[in-house]
């Protein structure tokens, strides 16, 4: 039996989405004639969660949130914006290392599981992973809450657990779950806003998973 169980978020965590999720918001804008905000401006302000209408007021576009959203939810997980998805520097050789000695699970919130399982089958990881758990988080507040409920079917009892990802809902998961909970920098969020939650772990990127696991959930 291998020595623990670690759960993985996707985007952020393993995969870059940051020019797949600016490109969406360019493109959208530019469907409107709208201002447009630079790309380092735009994902600053997403990695500090700035809520979309503060976004959009930014560029006067503030009257488009119910067309931007909708237009997004259409976009975001087809094909071709997809392909703009890169994996991690050095995520991929990390989690085959570490799928050697413990079971990973991916706990994710996506809407096109299509369109996820072609993703993972391109990037060479869905042999990697013991299991692949997956929901629509559209239109979900406490998206945490999904993700704890997907973990808690599972029989995890008498396991070393951890949850690893790049945003709040994956450490509040963790925590409805009593497991340890991992931050990676480098994502979707801030390292000061993902240590105002107090993780157990805060780490750089997903690379120093390896030493963090085999001190943390080996005998």
């Amino acid at each position: 039996m291998k020595k623990g169980t670690i759960f993985i978020d996707l985007d952020g965590t393993i995969f870059d989405v940051s020019e797949k999720i600016y490109l969406v918001y360019r493109d959208i804008l530019a469907n409107f004639d709208a201002k447009i905000l630079q790309k380092d401006e735009y994902l600053r302000l997403k990695r500090e969660k700035t809520p979309l209408d503060a976004i959009l007021k930014k560029t006067s576009a503030g009257d488009l949130r119910g067309q931007f959203e909708k237009l997004w939810d259409g976009l975001i997980e087809s094909d071709h914006y997809l392909d703009f998805d890169k994996l991690v520097p050095k995520a991929k050789e990390t989690l085959a290392t570490l799928g050697g000695k413990f079971d990973l699970v991916l706990v994710t919130l996506r809407n096109n599981e299509l369109g996820l399982e072609k993703e993972l089958e391109k990037n060479g990881l869905k042999k990697i992973f013991r299991a692949v758990l997956v929901a629509s988080g559209r239109g979900r507040e406490n998206k945490h809450k999904l993700k704890s409920k997907m973990i808690s079917g599972l029989d995890i009892s008498g396991r070393k657990c951890a949850i690893v990802g790049d945003t709040e809902t994956d450490i509040l998961a963790g925590k409805d779950l009593k497991i340890k909970t991992v931050a990676v920098c480098g994502g979707m969020r801030r390292r000061e806003f993902l240590a105002a939650y107090n993780p157990d772990f805060l780490l750089n990127n997903i690379s120093e998973m390896e030493n963090w696991c085999n001190c943390q959930l080996s005998d």
